[in-house]
């Protein structure tokens, strides 16, 4: 009995939120995804973009570096995002960006550049 109590203990020490709910996707879930972003044709210079999923899946990120390539991570660093459509943000820019409604982009596994231009 007292070993069962000890294992217990020791799992919920190990594995904190292992029941989140969602069964956990593999890294392979993701497909390679990096690029370049601009606002309105010149590149942003740093911050941190986010593709969303429309789906509701999981969000992708990563950092802008200053000549506006980046590269993103799902699961593990640099492994992409996961395939789909997604609704792309941008934060840590200043000043903020003013764009015209929201843009999108499609991951897909095949492809691994994007060039994603905010208006």
């Amino acid at each position: 009995m007292r070993w069962s109590i000890a294992a217990a203990v020791l799992l919920a020490i190990l594995c904190p939120g292992c029941d989140s709910g969602d069964p956990p996707l593999p890294p392979s879930a993701a497909a390679p995804a990096k690029g370049r972003i601009t606002h309105r044709g010149k590149p942003l210079t740093g911050g941190r973009i986010t593709l969303e999923p429309t789906d509701g899946g999981r969000e992708a990120k990563g950092d802008v570096q200053p000549d506006g390539t980046f590269v993103l991570t799902t699961f593990q660093e640099g492994d992409g995002a996961l395939p789909g459509v997604h609704r792309v943000s941008i934060a840590g820019v200043e000043p903020p960006l003013r764009t015209r409604g929201e843009t999108h982009v499609r991951v897909s596994e095949g492809k691994t550049e994007y060039h994603i231009d905010l208006k």
